[in-house]
């Protein structure tokens, strides 16, 4: 029991007066960490790290701050608390607790010392350094913070109640229990990848006291998220199964009634695409590839597999990993709309991503839920997944945990950034192996994670975990396009691809223009609109905000061919990955044997066209490539495998973009590539200051152990995590380009910009700012300044940091301008 005094000591006060007690929220955090670390088997851990992570709040110097902070000592007081926040340090003393209890239990203790302290001292800033990228100790000048910086003792004598619920966890051999979970991680590493697991680890703690302690403050905070949040409780596997399953039955039942002819063939293909799935669906956990051509129905295939496979195992939930946001809304659109019935509708299906406004019922919850991934089934980004795995700071972090006991199907994986290749596939080796759960590749380009150069970094995927056990047949029978290489010395001009779009136009109805860069897109859209060929024609391109490419391609774009009007269409790489468009043509500039392979999926998509599809590969003349690298090598790559083509077609099954030339192009890419897939980073940066890779600094971090080494004459640190998590958190982007996000002024974004410009202190920033994603566009930092300059770009308020554009400078045929265009917005989107 604690005497009177300190059962005032508080935690959180609301804005109804409301306050919460210490120790109430110790305990009742602990109960959420313990929940959330026992999906890995260390519920006792997730129990210490709830009742350790605010000990220091029982200071009087932090009781002194929060009073202050919520008006309950006036500034005429002896105790006001001038401090800011952050400056009082209530985190350190339960990571001193802890660790002095555990350090003296040996070598398992102390590792088990350093796993705790880690995770309670880093749950408001993220992970910290454990040696800095110089050498310095971090960890060890936190643990050593003198008393009256933490307030330990103190705490302690305030606290005595938590202090013997911890001795009584502390009684068992639990720092044995966790060293045999760490060297159980063991899967085939010998290298350092066994240290970057442990580093993932370390994040996946942090992840259960961040969600765990911002849960319950939220939820004391806010009463009503109680009712909203669903907390795990969700519809049950077997009810959405018969969802889907009764979906299939009636595919089915279509199917029986087709006319024999290649739309029944190309259904057939796609049912036993689905059943090949159902039936791996019984299979154990582990790393599954499901290869299949596009239009080949591997969504909903791959979500009848996902299904199956969570209720066989009792699984939490099904996520998917999209590149983009046009596939997001795409595919969360189909899906729930075959899982969630009217009444049950934002309780299946959860999109979590910067672009995405909710229907206005149901803004609230979703902003709710979308915080900690807390629904059956999620559609998220390759950015949001990348960055709850390695990301800076806490609000990425706390999801993390999510991720265990999950069926995680990555769709189109081709698109992970080179430079992550790594570090993505250790994170995938610790879901599978340490933290239960199934990962399934989906696409029709299969990169070779599991055959990289460096065996210690591939992937092991068995033959058995093949969904499609004969792919090369399935891609033959699914083979809907002929690719024609018509490179030629010099480059093709713009006015030549727009000749060549006119006889595609004439030949097969509607053709799609697939470039490598913006200026590029424009250029030839205005050269093919300056010759009047009295059709239909639309561009597409990152100029435009998510919403207006959302309403070209809904609206006009796909209504034209579905009623089989001529139609042009020039895009960049956008529209490749997974949008669901079928044109009879498809002209694309060279690229990587990926992409076209990806965009020839756009043409005669569904198999159906009497007279097939083309796909014209060109390089362009007037396309600059200097600044994109990646593209760039990947064209190379790609005019090899075209030169070994023309020499030996029958190597490659007569097949441009078949299987066997797909291979041969990854074969050659990722070997050029090979001293890239670490993540280097340059001595320039100023976060490391070094050359050396990521994947080192979140694992053995050598350089700096040598650092510290060389100030310590000769001795190592006396630490097992030397992660240098902090700075290479700060260093980690999924994208490189440095942007700026600027709000359109259209359909809805014209609120959107009024409200923030009145919002006094912008206290709705949080919320609108998410709705703006879709009606924003991304400038460069040039640009920007360019159009600042020129008075295209305002301010909502008076160093408020969020910009909108002039009207005038955004364009209903191909977004944002450099210069002011002469037509009026109407309704666009």
């Amino acid at each position: 029991m604690v005497n009177d005094e300190n059962e005032q000591i508080i935690a959180h006060r609301n804005k109804n007066g409301n306050e919460q007690l210490l120790v109430a929220h110790l305990k009742e955090t602990a109960k959420l960490s313990e929940r959330f670390a026992g999906k890995i088997d260390l519920p006792e851990i997730g129990t210490i790290m709830g009742l350790l992570h605010d000990f220091g709040k029982a200071s009087q110097e932090y009781q002194n701050y929060l009073k202050t902070q919520v008006g309950l000592i006036n500034p005429d007081e002896d105790n006001y608390s001038i401090a800011r926040r952050g400056e009082v340090d209530h985190s350190t003393a339960g990571a001193q607790l802890v660790y002095q209890k555990l350090a003296e239990r040996g070598r398992e203790g102390k590792i088990l010392a350093q796993f705790l302290a880690l995770a309670i001292a880093s749950h408001h800033s993220g992970l910290i350094d454990c040696l800095k990228p110089d050498g310095f100790n971090e960890f060890q000048r936190r643990i050593g913070k003198d008393d009256k910086d933490t307030n330990l003792e103190e705490a302690r004598r305030k606290l005595p109640e938590i202090e013997k619920q911890l001795d009584k966890i502390l009684a068992q051999p639990i720092e044995k229990q966790f060293f045999e979970k760490l060297m159980g991680m063991k899967d085939a590493e010998i290298d350092v990848t066994l240290p970057f697991k442990h580093g993932l680890l370390a994040r996946f703690l942090l992840s259960c006291v961040l969600e765990a302690d911002r849960l319950n403050t939220a939820d004391f905070e806010h009463p009503n998220n109680e009712a909203i949040r669903n907390y795990g409780n969700y519809i049950s596997w077997d009810a959405l199964i018969e969802r889907l399953e009764a979906k299939y039955a009636e595919y089915a039942r279509k199917t029986a009634k087709m006319e024999p002819g290649r739309a029944l063939e190309v259904n057939q293909l796609r049912a036993q695409v689905a059943q090949d799935c159902l039936e791996a669906a019984g299979k154990s956990k582990g790393i599954y590839q499901l290869t299949v051509p596009t239009g080949g129905g591997k969504t909903e295939a791959s979500l009848r597999f996902a299904l199956h496979h969570a209720r066989t195992h009792k699984m939490d939930r099904v996520f998917y990993i999209v590149p983009h946001i046009t596939i997001i809304e795409q595919n969360a659109d189909k899906i729930r709309n075959i899982l969630e019935t009217a009444d049950k509708r934002g309780k299946v299906v959860l999109e979590h991503h910067s672009n995405f406004l909710p229907e206005d019922d149901t803004r609230y919850r979703h902003n709710l839920l979308a915080e900690n991934w807390d629904a059956p089934i999620v559609f998220t980004t390759q950015v949001q997944f990348l960055e709850s795995l390695f990301s800076s700071g806490t609000r990425d972090a706390r999801r993390m945990h999510q991720l265990a006991n999950s069926v995680i199907i990555f769709d189109e994986v081709q698109n992970v950034p080179l430079k992550i290749t790594h570090m993505f596939n250790a994170a995938l080796r610790f879901l599978t192996h340490d933290c239960g759960a199934t990962v399934v590749l989906c696409t029709a380009t299969q990169p070779p994670l599991d055959k990289l150069p460096n065996e210690y970094r591939r992937l092991t995927i068995a033959p058995e975990y093949q969904i499609i056990q004969n792919p090369q047949e399935l891609f033959e029978k699914l083979k809907r396009v002929e690719v024609h290489d018509e490179r030629k010395p010099g480059g093709w001009t713009n006015a030549e691809i727009a000749d060549l779009a006119k006889r595609a136009l004439r030949e097969k109805g509607s053709v799609l223009i697939v470039v490598n860069t913006r200026p590029s897109a424009l250029a030839v859209y205005q050269e093919i609109k300056n010759r009047n060929l009295g059709v239909p024609l639309y561009h597409l391109s990152t100029n435009m905000c998510a919403a207006h490419r959302r309403a070209v391609l809904e609206r006009h774009i796909k209504p034209k061919l579905k009623s089989k009007q001529p139609v042009i269409c020039v895009s960049t790489q956008l529209i490749e990955a997974g949008v669901d468009i079928d044109f009879g043509a498809v002209i694309r500039a060279l690229a990587g044997l990926d992409s076209i392979a990806q965009s020839a999926g756009r043409c005669n998509r569904h198999g159906v066209r009497e007279d097939g599809g083309s796909v014209w590969v060109v390089n362009p003349q007037e396309e600059n490539l200097d600044r994109l690298k990646d593209i760039q090598s990947g064209r190379e790559h790609t005019q090899r495998i075209f030169d070994d083509f023309k020499d030996n077609p029958e190597d490659f099954e007569s097949d441009l973009i078949g299987l066997e030339a797909i291979t041969r192009y990854y074969r050659q890419y990722y070997t050029a590539h090979e001293r890239e897939l670490d993540y280097p980073v340059k001595r320039d940066s100023p976060i490391i200051g070094r050359d050396d890779k990521l994947f080192n600094l979140l694992s053995m971090n050598e350089l700096s152990t040598k650092n510290y080494q060389a100030a310590h004459h000769g001795n190592p640190p006396d630490i097992l995590l030397r992660q240098s998590f902090r700075s290479a958190s700060g260093e980690f982007r999924v994208i490189d380009s440095p942007t700026r996000g600027v709000i359109i002024p259209i359909g809805k974004g014209r609120r959107i910009i009024t409200e923030l410009c009145g919002a006094f202190g912008l206290e709705k920033k949080g919320k609108l700012l998410k709705q703006a994603q879709r009606y924003s566009v991304n400038l460069f930092d040039h640009q920007f300044r360019n159009l600042q300059q020129a008075g295209a770009i305002q301010e909502v308020q008076e160093d408020a940091g969020i910009y909108y554009l002039n009207n005038q400078y955004y364009s209903e045929e191909f977004g944002w301008s450099e210069e002011p265009v002469n037509n009026l917005i109407t309704q666009i989107c």
